[in-house]
């Protein structure tokens, strides 16, 4: 299968300047979860040795540093040279991968 294709061309000053898209993502924190196979592959990606992926990838959203901006149907989460793909209607973590 082939991978996906991730667009980074986003401006950082774009997605800093969106603050709608971070203040929404933020304010359902709570919904954010991910699947078994979402687990197996974020730990993998990450390398984490740490049996609530969900947490931290959370607490990585959570911090005042994360760059937070959306395309499409996503949110990106960019903080400590990862990145943390979030689907934006269901709230599901889909990947985290280092950049």
């Amino acid at each position: 299968m082939g991978q996906t294709a991730v667009r980074t061309d986003v401006p950082l000053e774009h997605a800093k300047t969106c603050p709608e898209n971070q203040d929404l993502l933020l304010s359902n924190i709570d919904k954010v979860h991910t699947t078994e196979m979402g687990i197996d592959r974020i730990k993998k990606n990450l390398k984490l040795d740490t049996e609530d992926v969900v947490e931290y990838c959370k607490k990585k959203i959570l911090d005042p540093e994360c760059n937070i901006y959306k395309q499409g149907k996503n949110w990106y989460c960019e903080i400590d040279n990862i990145r943390i793909t979030v689907n934006s209607y269901s709230y599901t973590i889909i990947t985290a991968h280092m950049k």
